[in-house]
């Protein structure tokens, strides 16, 4: 990899608040043209989500350090997506400005680097030629509100700080789409509250989705946790609108329960629950099985 490659971030005459320290999401778009499939290599402090025409690609990057990063990371690493996208291409990155739990790091710095290639043949990279807006909606990893109003699009910055990339010795995280058992829909009639809690089939590694439909204000209560007490983790949204709602963080999920307060003259229904369960990919999987259909359940769980 070259060295001394530059990451974009937002404006810092328009966001100084947001150049290091303070929690953001900034989204960022360009529009490209290829006649062959594309592979793209990407990096963000601390975190991204990549789209490409509006489908989901890929998180990241991946920490190659335990839980307290010990032995500290002292370059950032790329991921790479071999994608079967060509022609019209729109790519959108949502990246989170600090870390949120302790697999996730950053250089004291916020940014993404981005560079995409057909046949080893390079098309683009992260310039101040990129669209950039503020997700006024991401208070927090924990808080979120979409009655805000959106923020203007503008353009990208380099930062002043440059970084020496590696690869990222380790392949991008498999996602699979789990649902609760029996989920059904939650219909909240206008100006009343509900509780309802939801179990998974087992404990997951998992970033939590949840889909509402409303024209009124509603608020929505999701708390997360492996049994009802181990680890638990309380989010908040707001919303006066349908959205799709996805956690920034990963947490250990076992069952989720949410608390809808309708505000609102007409139902609100919450139409889907999932979570994203991530992991490394497995290649190959040992086989155990025996009488005791607690150890049975402690294999399967370990795996």
């Amino acid at each position: 990899m070259e060295k001394n490659q530059k990451f974009i971030w937002l404006d810092k005459a328009q966001y100084p608040e947001y150049q290091r320290d303070k929690y953001c999401v900034a989204e960022f778009k360009k529009k490209i043209t290829s006649a062959d499939p594309v592979e793209i290599e990407i990096c963000a402090h601390s975190r991204y989500l990549l789209y490409v025409n509006g489908e989901y690609v890929g998180r990241g990057p991946a920490s190659v350090g335990g839980d307290f990063l010990d032995p500290q990371i002292e370059v950032p690493y790329y991921d790479t997506y071999q994608t079967e996208y060509k022609g019209e291409l729109e790519i959108t990155v949502l990246v989170t400005s600090v870390p949120t739990v302790l697999t996730e790091y950053n250089f004291g710095v916020s940014g993404l680097w981005l560079n995409v290639k057909s046949k080893d043949k390079p098309l683009c990279q992260t310039d101040e030629s990129w669209d950039v807006r503020l997700l006024p909606e991401r208070h927090d990893c924990l808080y979120s509100d979409y009655t805000e109003k959106e923020q203007e699009v503008g353009k990208a910055t380099f930062i002043d700080k440059c970084f020496n990339l590696e690869k990222s010795p380790l392949p991008s995280l498999t996602e699979e789409k789990i649902s609760p058992i029996d989920f059904d829909k939650i219909v909240v009639e206008g100006e009343k509250s509900a509780k309802v809690c939801m179990y998974f089939d087992k404990i997951y590694s998992a970033y939590p989705h949840v889909s509402v439909k409303c024209d009124g204000k509603c608020t929505v209560k999701m708390t997360s946790s492996e049994n009802g007490v181990g680890g638990r983790i309380e989010e908040t949204f707001v919303t006066d609108k349908s959205v799709h709602h996805f956690s920034p963080r990963m947490r250990s999920i076992g069952q989720i329960e949410l608390e809808i307060t309708n505000e609102g003259s007409s139902p609100v229904v919450v139409e889907d629950v999932h979570i994203d369960y991530v992991h490394y990919p497995v290649y190959e999987e040992g086989k155990f099985t025996c009488s005791d259909k607690l150890l049975n359940k402690i294999y399967d769980l370990c795996i």
